[in-house]
């Protein structure tokens, strides 16, 4: 039996390596980057936004902590994505016509409607707006694979220590970057097929063994571990709410989604779709994680330990259920660790680079040694982690602090959008203004986690209201100078 969670978890990651390669092989598009329709795209988001750190490890350990009110971090999860589609449905066909992500859109748009008197090559949207979010999303990346990696070696390898642990870190990030490298997302498309399967297994096994444990009374259920209404547990689920909702407006996940259609109600569609799927599976993880009482859940590798020796002690077919959670646990982490990782390398390659339209083998070339040198970066990035062991929810909650702030921005870009020209009033310190307000929202969060976890949702909410209204006050600059005889376009 010691030896079933080892064979799983190598037998997982040499199959989905194997898959990812046969996709690649029978890729023979030009695009490393881009998958074609509304099905595939719901597919892989749905895929890719199913994780074991931001997903199970962060709700179940919410909804231990706060109880019921949690829920309302699925309705934010829901709110954002219908929010998000009404939002894409609003831009004008001259903004997203052209192609590329949004991301990219706002920008050649702010660069292309500025007068020529003020135009000095060019914006510094790329490096206050795009590369804060991506060195954001590399932490998403590398605080996915630090929890994935404690609950899967709490399952393959119970016995086992810390280096364990970071064994199975490293089994990971090579297993996802070599089919990412030979085939891009042709070949993450290909295992999404095979990892929808493995996530659903998972979700099932989980549900199941949960519910086996409480009803043996292995977790005491009591009032307390369902509601509490303390104003820590309020304060906590309104940053989730908010995070919730603006997450999906900065998400370069989302926006890496939606590049991949053209037509806006299209995009609009497929985040709906995907919203309501995310909302329903993360309403499930915090039903469980509401009776589970939080010295338990907040060690979700120990969590997940007692959900393995539940399903071990079944008489018959206790090994095959053993290697289908191991299975399923390296198919949601996996299905993560792939598509962020293609979508950093795409932006970064596609908007740093300006690199649009199809790829020669040259360009591949590139894309592969800029993929390598993002995931070296998050394995340092993952390192730290490992050195650090903070509290998994503060510790999203500081990644996110940064990025959130972002969003408001993306709602008044979308906004001053509708006027014909008048992106071209949004100038260079506008832009600096919200990179310097990530930089010192992030800064903030992180010292508070180091210092004092519980003022992290605080440091988080004030920051983002800070951001929601400078987005308020650049929206009014611009309609004030459009309507006050500043149709020229002139800027701050």
């Amino acid at each position: 039996m010691e030896l079933i969670g080892p064979v799983a978890l190598v037998a997982s990651l040499v199959t989905y390596v194997a898959i990812g390669f046969y996709g690649s092989a029978q890729n023979h598009r030009s695009s490393f980057f881009h998958i074609a329709g509304v099905r595939k795209g719901v597919i892989a988001l749905v895929v890719a936004n199913v994780t074991l750190g931001t997903g199970l490890a962060y709700l179940l350990t919410a909804g231990s902590m706060n109880g019921l009110l949690v829920l309302s971090i699925a309705f934010g999860v829901f709110t954002g994505y219908w929010l998000l589609s009404i939002f894409l449905a609003s831009l004008p066909d001259s903004l997203t016509g052209a192609g590329g992500n949004l991301l990219m859109c706002f920008r050649n748009a702010i660069e292309s409607q500025r007068p020529a008197s003020k135009t000095h090559g060019r914006s510094v949207f790329d490096a206050a707006i795009l590369i804060p979010l991506v060195a954001a999303f590399i932490m998403f990346f590398a605080y996915e694979i630090f929890v994935s990696s404690k609950i899967i070696a709490a399952v393959a390898f119970p016995e086992s220590g810390a280096y364990t642990t970071q064994l199975v870190a490293v089994l990971i990030f090579v297993a996802a970057l070599a089919y990412c490298l030979v085939g891009g997302m042709a070949a993450v498309y290909t295992t999404a097929i095979i990892q929808l399967i493995g996530i659903l297994l998972f979700l099932g096994l989980i549900t199941y063994a949960s519910v086996a444990t409480i009803t043996a009374s292995q977790f005491p259920i009591a009032q307390q571990f369902l509601y509490r209404g303390d104003k820590q547990a309020l304060i906590n689920c309104l940053t989730g709410f908010t995070d919730a909702v603006a997450t999906q407006f900065y998400s370069l996940i989302n926006a890496f989604g939606a590049s991949h259609l053209r037509a806006t109600k299209q995009k609009a569609r497929l985040m709906r779709i995907n919203g309501a799927i995310l909302a329903a599976i993360f309403s499930l993880i915090i039903l469980i994680g509401t009776s589970t009482p939080h010295e338990i859940a907040a060690d979700i590798g120990a969590y997940v330990s007692r959900i393995s020796s539940s399903l071990s002690s079944i008489p018959f077919g206790s090994a095959v259920l053993i290697t289908l959670l191991v299975f399923g646990m390296v198919s949601v982490v996996i299905s993560t660790a792939d598509t962020l990782i293609v979508a950093l390398t795409y932006f970064i390659y596609e908007n740093v680079g300006r690199r649009e339209g199809a790829e020669t083998s040259q360009d591949i070339s590139s894309i592969r040694k800029l993929m390598a040198t993002l995931f070296l970066i998050s394995f340092f990035a993952l390192l730290a982690l490992f050195s650090l062991q903070p509290n998994i929810f503060y510790l999203l909650l500081s990644i996110a602090s940064g990025p959130v702030v972002m969003a408001p921005l993306m709602v008044a870009l979308g906004a001053i959008s509708r006027t014909p020209g008048a992106l071209g009033s949004v100038s260079d310190p506008w832009l600096a203004a919200f990179g310097g307000l990530f930089v010192i929202a992030s800064t903030a969060s992180f010292t508070s986690l180091a210092l004092a976890p519980s003022l992290v949702p605080y440091a988080s909410l004030f920051h983002l209201s800070l951001s929601t209204v400078l987005a308020l006050a650049l929206y009014l600059f611009v309609r004030t100078r459009r309507v006050g005889g500043g149709s020229d376009g002139r800027t701050l």
